[in-house]
């Protein structure tokens, strides 16, 4: 797989409720094994999950007791872009709304997904995370649908 792949759309693969998952924002993280294959998701319920990309399955816990702050400083660091940096996935507000999820590559915004466009409820997009290569774009937020917190995975092209 080479570092970084050529993406200039990204769609929504799956999306789905994590009964763990606290609302608020940014205490979740999504971190993306480097074969592309599986997601760690993480939140300051002190739960770790897997999700499997490939057959859009979510495990039990796999560890309880994560502090996920910890976590989450690290996250705004290093996740939101991805390893070379070429791509970088951005949570931004109009006013007071949390209702924007941006991708950029590099350095010029190439998609921009409000909340509605991801299935979220206004102001409820809660965090984002970015794959090493830039195929995967993960965002935490109130499931507008369920009315429950929940994980959207867009997929790039």
């Amino acid at each position: 797989m080479p570092l970084e792949g050529n993406y200039s759309d990204w769609t929504i693969y799956d999306s789905f409720d994590d009964a763990d998952a606290a609302n608020s924002a940014w205490l979740q993280d999504a971190v993306v094994n480097r074969k592309e294959t599986e997601i760690l998701l993480v939140d300051s319920g002190y739960i770790l999950k897997r999700y499997t990309i490939a057959t859009k399955t979510l495990s039990a816990s796999l560890i309880a007791g994560i502090v996920a702050w910890q976590w989450s400083e690290l996250a705004l660091n290093t996740f939101l872009t991805s390893v070379q940096q070429t791509y970088v996935a951005v949570r931004w507000r109009t006013d007071t709304t949390w209702d924007r999820l941006s991708i950029i590559k590099d350095g010029v915004v190439v998609k921009t997904l409000t909340n509605t466009d991801l299935g979220f409820g206004t102001n409820h997009i809660r965090s984002v995370s970015i794959s090493p290569s830039g195929k995967y774009v993960i965002a935490s937020g109130v499931r507008a649908d369920t009315g429950n917190i929940g994980w959207v995975v867009l997929v790039g092209s």
